[in-house]
């Protein structure tokens, strides 16, 4: 009776066949919670989380973060770096390459570059607010004992430049100027008998401050350093540029508006949102010098805007709509499902999120 020969072949290839499942497996496992491919229309892919994420662009990637770390995606659902590390209560800011990660309330900042760590800072005091350039420099706003607050310049190598007490006036948004030799702030008094707000650019090398501005009967909530030095400033009632001598260029009063939303642009328009008379919004584009370029009437309220080089993106409660800085619309989209933020990719994608997902969305 003959004896039966192994297959040491065909062994061998189901051995690899199981080696590639176990793999692939892995990888799934590794991934739960990443971008998913779906067939669709406009649908490129989804972000299936459930958990409580945060979510920026970067570089034409979408960028999240969350109680177990950050993660960076490309458009085409490839996960680019990953970033393992505790967080209860995260904020994270992006600009150029680089990534700033902090908790509102702890002491610790860390400044990241394509998932890996360049460098940490530790401030005395806990951390109300930090913001970076593109150069990876970040101005660190925290409480500070026996004054109201105080400002670090942090460099990109981690070490300290400078250091800004503040005894009277309270902190609202700092920023680093794109050549790294001034900041500014903006800051509100506690003591004046109406709201006062003031945007106060400093000489880090000369440790000096080289102008302020004073915007009475306003609060300024935000501030943004332009590619030419400027500083665009958008307050509780009117849209400032200051130049990067702390004086006033333009301003734009909101006249009794309503403000609801507004996103400053970076070397590019900003738009501000307005309450309308149809529980609608009105929307509006100013130009980088100050003049109006365009309007945009939804027909419901509007529930996030973002701003793209020329190109605007709108959300309404099941509608999202490209616009034009004319106003003019340039696509519109149906929603299917809820959407609670849109970030605008490059070639006009939209990163749309959701409840417990993100999808990218070509109209």
């Amino acid at each position: 009776m003959g004896r039966v020969k192994k297959n040491k072949n065909k062994s061998a290839y189901y051995a690899v066949i199981i080696i590639i499942i176990i793999i692939l497996a892995f990888a799934v496992y590794q991934n739960r919670g990443t971008l998913r491919a779906l067939n669709g229309s406009s649908e490129v892919f989804s972000y299936e989380s459930g958990q409580n994420f945060s979510f920026d662009t970067q570089n034409g990637n979408v960028v999240a973060i969350g109680s177990d770390g950050a993660q960076c995606f490309s458009d085409k659902g490839i996960r680019k770096w990953n970033v393992i590390r505790r967080f209860v209560n995260p904020r994270m800011q992006n600009e150029g390459d680089f990534n700033l990660f902090y908790e509102k309330g702890n002491k610790e900042v860390y400044l990241y570059s394509d998932g890996s760590k360049i460098w940490e800072y530790v401030s005395d005091q806990p951390i109300i607010a930090a913001k970076i350039n593109a150069k990876g420099y970040a101005a660190v706003v925290s409480y500070e004992t026996g004054y109201r607050a105080k400002i670090e310049i942090i460099d990109g190598l981690g070490s300290l430049l400078y250091k800004w007490q503040l005894s009277e006036d309270y902190v609202i948004d700092a920023d680093v100027s794109p050549d790294c030799k001034q900041f500014a702030a903006a800051t509100v008094s506690p003591n004046d008998a109406n709201v006062t707000s003031r945007v106060t650019v400093v000489d880090i090398d000369g440790e000096k401050i080289t102008g302020e501005t004073l915007l009475e009967g306003t609060l300024t909530v935000c501030i943004e350093y332009q590619k030419n030095g400027s500083i665009a400033a958008v307050g509780s009632d009117k849209l400032v540029c200051i130049s990067p001598r702390g004086e006033m260029q333009w301003a734009v009063d909101f006249e009794e508006k309503q403000l609801q939303k507004f996103k400053l642009g970076y070397n590019t328009s900003h738009i501000l949102t307005f309450e309308g008379s149809r529980n609608n919004s009105i929307l509006e584009i100013y130009g980088k010098d100050g003049k109006k370029t365009g309007e945009y009437i939804s027909g419901e309220e509007i529930k996030d805007i973002d701003i793209n080089g020329a190109t605007i993106a709108v959300l309404e409660k099941q509608e999202l709509s490209l616009i034009s800085l004319k106003g003019a619309v340039m696509s519109e989209t149906e929603l299917k499902k809820d959407v609670k933020k849109v970030m605008l990719l490059p070639k006009n994608r939209i990163a749309a999120v959701g409840s417990s997902s993100v999808e990218i969305i070509k109209p």
